[in-house]
């Protein structure tokens, strides 16, 4: 006998045992359910009824016209209010008294209307209407109390008939519960492998297989998804493979484009070289300046495309880096472009960083040349190298002068190619460089205003063995 059958077979028993008693329990469940809908009914009745009071009250005091407005608003409400009560009530009392809350709704509608037109031939007048409204209120009031009341008893008489009905069927279920938990025993079982078996493939443990034996549906499951596993892990490792071969292409592909524009900027700074003194047309001039620059602006492209590429990689071993002396090598590589800035640099406390020094240079590096390419205000340009540790994080900020970036630009020139400006400084890739590099081991890179103006760029790293 498989497993569907033994489940069926108790499945049949367990409505049997519990069929007798639906009828039962469903009547009485609609019983109170139409009485608890009467008591909140109730309930809500006596809460418009005070607040007519508050309104009605309002007005006499104020004589304005958003009293009068809620206290109308109200009252039609309490009708609603009324009518939906009327679904629940069955007995000949309680449609008696709904009744009277009819009549004396209207009466209060009425009472009210000659208040707020002034039809009162007096102030006595006016007062005694006022009067009424209030004793009419009153006795609404006492007219749902006693309806909810009466709503109440009967909740409770039907819960318990509830309660008496849910006992029959408890009874019911436990007698079948023995035999449901024979069959349900095989289930948790097998589900138990194949959970198992689903979690090891969401770690990507391709090599486990489910053992579930028996010769029922859930052997054939396990078998099936043992066979996907097999294929899961071939298709998994070509993707790999593949991916690996697009991007070893793509980095020989960047590698070996640098080579031309190297070569078309060389033979244009030859070329006009050799001109020199008898190129007199000032375009053809322009046109040489053009192509050398383009063609180096190209080979800078290639060059960041190539290091973006390799950002989530280590290029070196991965230990404890002293990150000053790394940010001091990369301040003397880049003293001629700050010094042609007319800038100024601050190198201040920095940690050490679990990273390999190839990609902490390349960090240090972007971010001042960022700031020496986007850094510029009115005053000569001021960078700030700082550090601090943080927990088992090391963070690290490069601050500058210059006019800063607004918030809502702040997350977009992290993207590839994203500028502000058209002014072509710059590839537009070295911030992507700096997040993926970042993001790649654990850390996180950001932007910030800088203290007393400008922009600062933060990023974090893991924090490197202490000396």
């Amino acid at each position: 006998m498989t497993v569907s059958t033994k489940l069926r077979l108790s499945m049949i028993l367990l409505a049997s045992a519990i069929l007798a008693l639906a009828g039962v329990l469903a009547y009485t469940v609609t019983s109170v359910h139409d009485r608890i809908v009467e008591k909140l009914g109730c309930d809500l009745a006596v809460r418009q009824v005070y607040q007519l009071s508050v309104f009605g009250l309002e007005f006499q005091t104020d004589r304005d016209d958003r009293p009068a407005l809620q206290w109308r608003e109200t009252h039609r409400d309490l009708r609603r209010t009324l009518d939906d009560i009327a679904l629940g009530v069955d007995t000949l009392e309680e449609k008696r008294i709904l009744a009277q809350l009819v009549d004396n709704h209207q009466v209060l509608g009425s009472l009210f209307e000659k208040l707020v037109s002034g039809q009162a031939s007096s102030p006595e007048a006016d007062r005694l209407i006022a009067q009424s409204l209030q004793l009419r209120q009153n006795v609404m009031i006492d007219l749902v109390s006693h309806l909810s009341a009466i709503g109440s008893e009967a909740i409770l008489a039907g819960g318990r008939s509830a309660v008496a009905a849910l006992a029959a069927a408890i009874v019911g279920v436990v007698l079948v519960g023995g035999i449901i938990l024979l069959a349900s025993r095989r289930i948790i079982t097998a589900l138990s492998a194949l959970r198992r078996g689903t979690d090891a493939v969401g770690a990507r443990d391709f090599h486990y297989r489910v053992q579930v034996g028996g010769g029922d549906e859930f052997s054939a499951l396990a078998a099936s998804m043992n066979c996907s596993a097999g294929e899961l892990e071939k298709s998994y490792a070509d993707l790999a493979r593949s991916n690996a071969e697009l991007q070893r292409f793509a980095e020989i592909s960047a590698h070996h484009l640098q080579e031309p524009a190297a070569r078309i900027a060389r033979y244009s700074d030859r070329l006009k070289a050799q001109l020199a003194g008898r190129l007199d047309d000032a375009e053809a001039r322009l046109s040489l300046d053009f192509i050398g620059e383009q063609a180096r602006h190209q080979q800078r492209l290639l060059r960041d495309v190539q290091r973006y590429l390799v950002a989530d990689q280590p290029r070196g071993p991965v230990g404890t880096a002293d990150a000053r002396a790394v940010a001091e090598r990369v301040l003397g590589k880049l003293a001629g472009p700050i010094a042609g800035a007319g800038a100024s640099v601050t190198l201040g406390d920095l940690p050490a960083a679990e990273i390999d020094l190839p990609r902490l240079a390349d960090l240090f590096e972007i971010a001042v040349e960022n700031a020496l390419t986007h850094g510029h205000g009115s005053h000569p340009p001021h960078i700030v190298l700082a550090g601090e540790r943080i927990g088992d994080r090391a963070r690290y900020s490069v601050s500058d002068n210059g006019p800063g970036i607004d918030k809502i630009y702040r997350d977009q020139v992290f993207r590839v190619f994203e500028r502000l400006t058209s002014d072509g400084l710059g590839t537009g890739i070295g911030l992507a460089i700096l997040r993926r590099t970042t993001e790649s081991i654990g850390g996180h890179a950001w932007i910030e205003d800088a203290p007393g103006g400008g922009c600062r760029l933060l990023f974090d790293l893991p924090g490197g063995a202490s000396p």
